[in-house]
């Protein structure tokens, strides 16, 4: 059972694409092959269901999320993650690509969380609960370490 479980929809893809399919069915293709519209109507709907939503969840040993159908994913270990951080971004970022803070997953809007990894790695997901989702990852972060033997030696 999840602690948080939210899933953001990703409007400033949607809307382009449906746009874009409307204008290709009515706009007469006097010139393409037959076969081509229905490939671009293919091809938006796919990137569509790819793309258009991110479901961020945070279990009791977890931070899990994914775009779309699930196709992008990432589990990532509790007890990896030293920090998380509400932020945003000036230019809008959607899909996923590398930023020189880290990783960015992202569907809609500017506000951000930056995750920060033991081994030093970032990512930042994209949001419009910043401050809950951290609440809640900073709450498991706490939990485990407390429950994880820290300084365990052996003689």
């Amino acid at each position: 059972m999840p602690l948080y479980h939210h899933t953001q929809i990703g409007y400033m893809i949607i809307i382009p694409m449906i746009i874009f399919i409307a204008i290709m069915v009515t706009v007469p293709l006097s010139n393409a092959p037959e076969l081509f519209l229905p490939l671009i109507v293919l091809g938006t709907v796919i990137i569509i269901g790819l793309f258009a939503t991110l479901t961020i969840e945070v279990t009791d040993m977890h931070l899990k999320f994914w775009l779309g159908i699930g196709v992008f994913h990432k589990r990532i270990h509790i007890s990896d993650i030293t920090s998380c951080k509400p932020t945003h971004t000036f230019i809008p970022a959607y899909g996923i690509h590398l930023t020189h803070r880290g990783w960015l997953y992202n569907v809609s809007g500017f506000t951000l969380i930056e995750i920060t990894l033991k081994n030093g790695k970032r990512l930042l997901l994209g949001t419009d609960e910043s401050e809950d989702l951290c609440k809640a990852i900073t709450k498991r972060i706490t939990i485990v370490s407390q429950s994880t033997p820290q300084n365990v030696r052996s003689i």
